[in-house]
């Protein structure tokens, strides 16, 4: 812990010799060129550091933080988070497009599924308006299944 309270102060003592030397020096070419020496000073002294610090404080620097279970955690917040973000991009996506191409003013939900490590539409059902023709249904049920690739269904929606 020594090792580390060291090198913590070493940080202190140049990050405040570089900013003194770039008030009196001013903010001209020599005041950059010393602050960003300063700078690689401390990165040498860490680094220089690292490997006589005790085993959970050199663990923090290299990135080994977490337990192999909270890592599995997270990852699978962030995997759920980025596939809900998907979902509902993805069915902005298809609603805008049916509004600007077909004038329909839809609801779409997809379903993703994961297979491997990819993501695929599993099906897509469509909302339409109550005065919505079948021939406006189909062309814009056929321009969904197109892009997702997947089956599509339609449903009447309540006002």
């Amino acid at each position: 812990m020594q090792a580390f309270q060291r090198a913590a102060a070493v940080f202190c003592m140049a990050c405040i010799g570089a900013e003194l030397v770039s008030l009196f020096g001013g903010q001209g070419w020599a005041g950059r060129c010393i602050k960003a020496v300063a700078g690689l000073y401390i990165l040498a002294v860490l680094l220089a550091q690292l490997p006589h610090l005790p085993g959970r404080v050199a663990a923090a620097f290299s990135g080994n933080t977490a337990p192999a279970a909270l890592s599995a955690i997270q990852s699978d917040v962030l995997e759920t988070e980025i596939l809900t973000q998907t979902k509902a991009r993805l069915e902005e996506y298809c609603a805008v497009q049916c509004r600007q191409q077909f004038g329909l003013d839809i609801r779409v939900t997809v379903t993703l599924e994961k297979a491997g490590q990819q993501v695929v539409v599993k099906k897509a059902v469509a909302a339409f308006p109550a005065g919505c023709t079948a021939a406006q249904k189909q062309a814009a049920l056929s321009f969904l299944q197109q892009t997702l690739g997947a089956p599509t269904a339609a449903e009447e929606s309540t006002p």
